[in-house]
C-alpha cells in the first residue's frame, strides 16, 4: 500500500512555514476554534431538547440560557470561519510568491540554452509551476482539514462514548478505511497524471496555435485552421477520458465508503432511540448522537477529500523540488576584460547531442579586435551555432575559444555577456512598452529614457516612436493593454526589426557586436542607412557580421566561408572573389539577380 509522498509532503509544510508563520498559526488556532464549537453546539442542544422535554416543569431560565448559548456558539462557528478564511488567503497569497520566486528565479539563474531547447525540461517545468502552485497550498488546506478532524472527532468522540460506546468505535473503523481508500487512490493516480499531463501538453501547443497572430496567417491562408482545431479537440477527449476514468474510479471508492457510514450511522440511530424509548437515554441524546455523527462524518469526508487532492500534486510536486533544489554546475568567476586583442576559435568541434551529428568540425578562425568579420555560409552550415558558442549558450565539446587568451569555460557567462550585444534573426517583439523593447537591451538602462533614445536614433527609429499614441510608452502588443485601452503601435516587421537594433545598440559595455541578419526586413535603401549608422557608431568596436545578403558583407575586414562544418575560405571580398571559389560563385549568383536579361546579354 503506498502512501502519500512523505518528502514533498514535509517540503510542502516547511515552504508555508517559512513563507507566512504567523498567518499559519492563525489559521491552526481559527481551524481548533471552529472545529469545537462543533461538539460545544451539540452538548448544548442536547440539555435544552432534554430541558424542554420536561414540558411544565422545565426550568424556563435554563432552557434561554441554553437557547442563547447554542445560538452564541452557532455564531462564533461562523465568525472563526471567517477569521479562518482570512488567514487562509494570506497563507496562500505569501505561499504563491515565495514558489513562484524560488522557480522562476531558477530559471533565470539558467545560463545555457541547452534546457531550454529539450522538450523533457518544457515538460518538467510545466509541470513544476502547476505544481508549485497547487500543493503548497492545497497542503496548507491538507494541514487544516487534519487539524480540524483530529479536533472534531476528539471532540465529538467523547459525546459518542457517553451515547454509545460501541458505535465510537465503529467511527473510528471508518475513518481508518476512508484514509486507506484515499491512499490507494493516490498510487493509481500516479501514471494517470503523467498521461494527463502529457495530453494537457498537446491540448495547450494546439490551442496556442489558434490564437497565434504570425500562425494565424498561414492557418487561415491554406486553411488548416480546422484540422488544428480537430486535432486539439482529439487531445482535449483523451484528457476528458482519462479525467472521468479517474473520477468514476474515485466516486466508486467513495460512494462505497459514504454507503458503509451511512449503514453504521443508521444501526446507531436505531440503537440510540430503541434506548430513549426504553428509557436508558433521554430525548436528547438522540440529536446528541445524530449531532456528532454528522460532524463527525463531515470532518472525516473533509479530510479524504483534501488527501485525494493533495496526494496527486505532491507527486507533480516532486519536479517542482527537483529544479529548485538543482545544484548549478560549477563554474569559474573570471571576469571577461574588454577585448583588446582578438578571439580566437581552435578547433572547435560542436554537436547539439551525442546522437546529433557534428555541426562544427574543426574551426579555426581568428576574429581580431576592432575589426568586422562577416560570417557566409548555406543553411545548416554552422554560423548560428558559432554564434551561440561565443555567448557561451553552448559550450565547444572539443577544441577551445579564447577571449584575449582566456579560454570562455573560465569565463564567468554572465560577465562574458556583458561584453557582448547582438541583434538576432529571430529577434523578440515583446508585449511590453516601445521603451521597455529597447531597455531590455541593458538591465542596467531600463529606466534610462535618453540612452534608450539615442539608441533608437542610431538605429533610425526615433522620430516613429514619438508619434505613436503615448510616445515611447506606447503598449505595442495585441494582447496586453494598460488600463483596458488599446494602445498598440502597429509596427511593420522592418521597424520592429530597427527596434530590434536599437536594443542592441543600447550595451555600452560590450566589446563585440553580432549581427545576424540585422537588415533581412529592411528594402534595399533602409538597409543601407542601418549599414551607414552601425559602421558610424561602432567604428573601432568588433562586429561579426552573418548574413545571406552578400553585398552587406562588402566593407568587412574579412569575410569567412563556413562550409560541412569548417572554415572553407578566409579574406577580404576582393580576395575571394579572385579566388573564384564558393563565395564568388554565391556572390555572382546574387548578384544575377539584380541584373536584367538585357544587361546580362550585354556584359556577357
Amino acid at each position: 500500500m503506498r502512501q502519500l509522498p512523505v518528502e514533498p509532503l514535509l517540503a510542502a509544510a516547511r515552504i508555508q512555514w517559512r513563507a507566512a508563520p504567523l498567518a499559519t498559526l492563525m489559521s491552526l488556532a481559527f481551524a481548533v476554534a471552529t472545529s469545537s464549537t462543533g461538539a460545544l453546539a451539540a452538548w448544548v442542544s442536547k440539555l435544552l431538547i432534554d430541558e424542554l422535554s420536561r414540558g411544565h416543569s422545565a426550568d424556563a431560565t435554563r432552557a434561554l440560557w441554553l437557547a442563547g448559548g447554542g445560538a452564541l456558539a452557532a455564531s462564533g462557528a461562523v465568525a472563526f470561519w471567517h477569521g479562518s478564511h482570512y488567514a487562509d488567503i494570506v497563507v496562500r497569497s505569501k505561499i504563491t510568491l515565495a514558489v513562484e520566486s524560488a522557480l522562476f528565479r531558477r530559471v533565470a539563474d539558467l545560463d545555457q540554452l541547452r534546457p531550454f531547447e529539450d522538450p523533457a525540461f518544457h515538460a518538467q517545468l510545466r509541470q513544476a509551476a502547476e505544481a508549485a502552485r497547487a500543493a503548497p497550498q492545497q497542503v496548507a488546506s491538507l494541514l487544516q482539514a487534519a487539524v480540524r478532524t483530529a479536533v472534531t472527532i476528539g471532540s465529538l468522540i467523547g459525546v459518542v462514548l457517553i451515547v454509545w460506546p460501541a458505535m465510537a468505535g465503529l467511527l473510528v473503523l471508518l475513518v481508518v478505511a476512508g484514509v486507506l481508500a484515499q491512499l490507494n487512490r493516490v498510487r493509481y493516480e500516479t501514471q494517470m497524471l503523467r498521461d494527463l499531463l502529457n495530453g494537457q501538453i498537446w491540448h495547450e501547443s494546439y490551442r496556442s496555435l489558434l490564437l497565434e497572430p504570425r500562425a494565424a496567417k498561414e492557418l487561415q491562408l491554406f486553411g488548416t485552421a480546422s484540422a488544428i482545431c480537430t486535432r486539439m479537440l482529439a487531445r482535449l477527449e483523451i484528457s476528458s477520458q482519462i479525467e472521468r476514468r479517474r473520477e468514476r474510479r474515485a466516486a466508486l471508492g467513495q460512494g462505497g465508503i459514504e454507503l458503509v457510514a451511512a449503514a453504521i450511522a443508521a444501526i446507531g440511530m436505531v440503537v440510540v432511540v430503541r434506548r430513549v424509548l426504553s428509557g436508558g437515554l433521554a430525548l436528547g441524546d438522540v440529536a446528541l448522537f445524530s449531532g456528532a455523527v454528522a460532524g463527525m462524518h463531515g470532518a472525516l469526508t473533509g479530510l479524504v477529500t483534501q488527501m485525494g487532492d493533495v496526494g496527486p500534486r505532491l507527486i507533480q510536486f516532486r519536479s517542482y523540488l527537483e529544479l529548485v533544489s538543482a545544484v548549478p554546475s560549477p563554474g569559474k568567476n573570471c571576469d571577461a576584460p574588454k577585448l583588446s586583442k582578438a578571439i580566437e576559435l581552435r578547433d572547435v568541434w560542436f554537436r547539439y547531442s551525442p546522437e546529433a551529428p557534428w555541426v562544427l568540425r574543426g574551426v579555426n578562425l581568428t576574429v581580431l579586435a576592432g575589426r568586422t568579420i562577416g560570417l557566409v555560409g548555406l543553411n545548416g552550415a554552422g554560423k548560428s551555432t558559432l554564434v551561440k558558442l561565443l555567448m557561451r549558450f553552448y559550450d565547444a565539446e572539443r577544441g577551445a575559444i579564447l577571449w584575449d587568451g582566456i579560454d570562455l569555460r573560465d569565463i564567468d557567462p554572465k560577465a562574458l555577456r556583458k561584453r557582448i550585444s547582438a541583434t538576432f534573426q529571430d529577434f523578440c517583439t515583446y508585449d511590453l512598452s516601445a521603451a521597455d523593447n529597447i531597455g531590455l537591451g541593458d538591465a542596467d538602462a531600463m529606466e534610462d529614457l535618453p540612452r534608450i533614445r539615442e539608441a533608437a536614433r542610431l538605429a533610425g527609429i526615433d522620430d516613429l516612436l514619438l508619434a505613436l499614441p503615448q510616445g515611447y510608452q506606447t503598449q505595442l502588443s495585441r494582447i496586453i493593454s494598460e488600463e483596458g485601452v488599446a494602445q498598440r503601435g502597429g509596427l511593420s516587421g522592418g521597424q520592429w526589426q530597427r527596434l530590434a537594433l536599437a536594443r542592441s545598440l543600447l550595451r555600452r559595455s560590450a566589446s563585440l557586436m553580432i549581427l545576424d541578419e540585422p537588415t533581412s526586413g529592411l528594402d534595399p535603401e533602409a538597409e543601407h542607412e542601418v549599414h551607414a549608422l552601425l559602421h558610424a557608431h561602432s567604428a573601432g568596436d568588433t562586429r561579426i557580421l552573418v548574413s545571406h545578403r552578400l553585398s552587406a558583407l562588402r566593407p568587412a575586414d574579412s569575410i569567412a566561408v563556413l562550409a560541412d562544418g569548417v572554415v572553407t575560405e578566409l579574406g577580404t571580398h576582393d580576395e575571394l572573389m579572385k579566388r573564384c571559389g564558393s563565395y564568388a560563385q554565391m556572390f555572382c549568383l546574387q548578384a544575377a539577380g539584380y541584373q536584367d536579361r538585357g544587361s546580362t546579354e550585354g556584359v556577357a
